[in-house]
């Protein structure tokens, strides 16, 4: 890269040797396509740093180039200064280590730290403590459950034939008293089912450390519309299902998911819950957990 040239810039070029459709782009990370040339034309103030330094690593591991360098070069283009991974950590709240920062300087120790500064990391330290807790107790709970499910889940092999099965519980009785809402159409969940335009708030970020490889568990409680890709595999099940199905997609890598109603579905991921976490609203979600820094984070728009 010349001194002419922005890392942007040469993303962009880089995309296009390699005739990457940005559509293509969009669909393996579920990153909208306004964001993704947002970044290739240098508009990062479209969204929040925290976020979009979650889209430029998608997007760099999409093209295959280095995530860790551009991050370093977004952060100079920012902010005119490469950041430590420690002041990533407060900043996005991610849980993962970094093996290959090297050690401070001696010229850090002159750096006077404030008492407001031991206060704020005391208090980050504790918080991290608490939810990890939480996080423990949960998945103890759910183990169980998980257990007693695996008997009923038809699993889904990305290599093989899909098989679906409708399983009849005893909820099923429950789910048909409850009035839920009807499909519009039975076209398959697209991109215009998630225009920017119909985002509700900002997208919600839970830290949940699961154990790999795992699995991502669905049951439907009405007919509803469901999608799900695996990021750097050639992998995508997008489909209208029926009431009461149960589907479980096997997971190592980054996952993304799209449903078409929250109060449709009932799901867990790695055997922990995520019907406390999502409304009860007519709301669609899209969303993704990162493998990487232990992160569910989703989004809810309106139909």
């Amino acid at each position: 890269m010349t001194t002419t040239e922005t890392f942007f810039s040469v993303l962009k070029e880089h995309r296009e040797s390699k005739s990457i459709q940005i559509e293509e782009i969009s669909e393996y990370t579920k990153i909208h396509p306004r964001y993704i040339e947002a970044i290739e034309e240098g508009n990062f103030n479209i969204l929040p740093n925290v976020y979009m330094r979650l889209f430029l690593r998608s997007y760099a591991l999409y093209l295959d180039v280095d995530r860790n360098k551009v991050l370093e070069d977004y952060e100079l283009h920012t902010t005119g200064k490469v950041q430590n991974k420690s002041e990533f950590e407060l900043v996005e709240k991610e849980s993962s280590n970094n093996k290959n920062i090297k050690p401070k300087s001696a010229e850090t120790n002159d750096i006077d730290i404030s008492h407001k500064k031991i206060i704020t990391i005391a208090l980050v330290v504790v918080g991290i403590f608490l939810i990890f807790k939480l996080i423990s107790s949960i998945s103890q709970e759910q183990q169980s459950i998980e257990q007693e499910s695996q008997d009923t889940m038809q699993p889904i092999n990305p290599n093989e034939e899909i098989i679906e099965e409708e399983i009849v519980k005893q909820t099923t009785s429950l789910n048909k008293q409850k009035k839920y809402s009807t499909l519009p159409n039975l076209a398959v969940l697209n991109e215009t089912d998630f225009d920017p335009l119909k985002k509700k708030d900002e997208p919600v970020i839970l830290p949940i450390k699961i154990t790999l490889p795992a699995n991502f568990h669905l049951t439907t409680k009405t007919q509803t519309k469901v999608n799900f890709s695996i990021l750097s595999e050639n992998f995508s099940y997008n489909k209208v299902l029926p009431a009461d199905t149960t589907i479980s997609v096997p997971f190592e890598k980054t996952i993304s998911f799209d449903f078409w109603s929250a109060n449709h579905i009932s799901s867990n991921i790695g055997g922990i819950s995520l019907d406390e976490y999502f409304t009860d609203q007519d709301l669609a979600i899209r969303g993704w957990y990162d493998v990487e820094n232990n992160v569910l984070i989703f989004s809810y728009y309106s139909h």
